[in-house]
């Protein structure tokens, strides 16, 4: 469960244990304005960033593994969850030795949307409907630009100090380079990835697979025009 603080509220979001913070939520403020709310990339890539954030939360967990094969596997089924994580869960219960490309194009147009609404009933967003010409669109309006604003101005700072990033920064600052939003953390210096590289902490093994499969998940979406 991520806690946020905003003066005198304290607004907890998801159903996972209060003593840590969860990618998902982290990487879905990332990843829109912390003003508009607007996405700051295409939308089916940004599907696929936070449905792998989501499914390194459950790795984190204990509920999902990836297998040496590179499938997912649900070995905790009964584990209690809320909302996306339990329908996730449920889903690769039901359909053992699917690959997690298989679940990244699965996942990607309805881990937004559920991230947004389950932020929205947080109190952290509010969706706004948006109609251009015929179509109508989400979006994910802060209430709090200092809560939105909070995950890309820790690790801009914490980068900017030279200072090592912990596991969960390390795997939230890998997650927004694999679908291209680290400029927000990382601004134009010319050397500034190289440093972020320097200062990224090991993850578990079967996260970063999951960040390696995001990331050649995005290269081919961008190539085959699917963005």
């Amino acid at each position: 469960m991520t806690v946020y603080q905003s003066g005198t509220h304290r607004r907890s979001v998801l159903s996972l244990p209060v003593d840590r913070r969860l990618l998902a939520d982290e990487f879905f403020l990332m990843a829109h304005h912390d003003v508009s709310g607007q996405l700051r990339v295409a939308p089916r890539i940004a599907g696929y960033g936070a449905t792998a954030a989501v499914l390194a939360d459950l790795v984190v967990a204990g509920v999902l593994e990836v297998t040496p094969s590179g499938h997912l596997a649900c070995p905790e089924p009964g584990v209690r969850l809320g909302g996306l994580e339990r329908q996730i869960a449920a889903w690769v219960a039901a359909e053992p030795g699917q690959p997690v490309p298989v679940w990244l194009d699965v996942l990607a147009d309805v881990s937004v949307p559920a991230i947004g609404q389950r932020l929205a009933d947080a109190g952290v967003v509010r969706p706004v409907r948006v109609r251009r010409l015929v179509t109508v669109r989400t979006v994910w309006e802060p209430t709090d630009m200092n809560v939105a604003a909070w995950p890309w101005a820790r690790l801009s700072t914490r980068i900017g100090r030279g200072d090592r990033l912990d596991q969960f920064d390390s795997v939230l600052a890998r997650l927004c380079a694999a679908v291209g939003v680290e400029g927000r953390f990382l601004g134009g210096e010319p050397r500034a990835r190289q440093r972020l590289d320097r200062l990224l902490s090991p993850v578990p093994a079967q996260v970063d697979v999951l960040l390696w499969e995001l990331s050649a998940a995005v290269g081919r979406a961008v190539l085959g025009g699917r963005t």
